[in-house]
């Protein structure tokens, strides 16, 4: 009787122990183009000026990928999502998402780290913008990533914001 029980009780132990494969840690940050024309060169910033004469093309995020395991990380989508924060009369609204996204990265070797560059908000910074000019306060883009899961990982979603200047 007892080893049915103990059958049983390991049988239950690995159900509800599911190794984790990998480990991954992200960073994100806010880069801006400090260079002349074609002359593409980014340093980190910690907000984004709407007054800024070129503010659309200016502008680009960093996921930095961190891969902390000995196994090669492959087929990696992040989905994103674009949101303000904005302000009228002392009251803080946060708005529905103004764009969507994905990107991909094909692999990461073991203990490595991988930058994706994301250039395409522009859509929701036109909209930053657009409610500057009817009264609003745009305080903050909101930044929503959902790494897509695989077969026994778990969901990870986080959520970044930058300020508006």
């Amino acid at each position: 009787m007892i080893k049915k029980y103990l059958l049983f009780f390991l049988w239950l132990v690995g159900f509800l122990y599911i190794p984790k494969l990998y480990t991954q840690n992200f960073n994100f940050y806010l880069e801006r183009n400090i260079g002349v024309k074609n002359n593409f060169k980014y340093n980190k910033t910690g907000f984004i000026d709407l007054n800024e004469k070129k503010f659309l093309e200016n502008y680009r995020i960093v996921i930095e990928m961190h891969n902390n395991t000995e196994k090669e990380i492959t087929a990696i989508i992040i989905r994103y999502s674009f949101s303000l924060i904005i302000e009228k009369n002392n009251q803080k609204y946060r708005t529905i998402p103004l764009l969507s996204s994905s990107i991909r990265a094909s692999s990461i070797k073991k203990y490595s780290k991988k930058k994706l560059f994301i250039y395409d908000f522009s859509s929701a910074l036109r909209e930053a913008k657009k409610f500057s000019t009817i009264g609003y306060k745009p305080v903050e883009l909101v930044m929503e990533i959902m790494k897509e899961p695989k077969k026994q990982e778990e969901l990870e979603i986080f959520s970044y914001t930058f300020p508006f200047k």
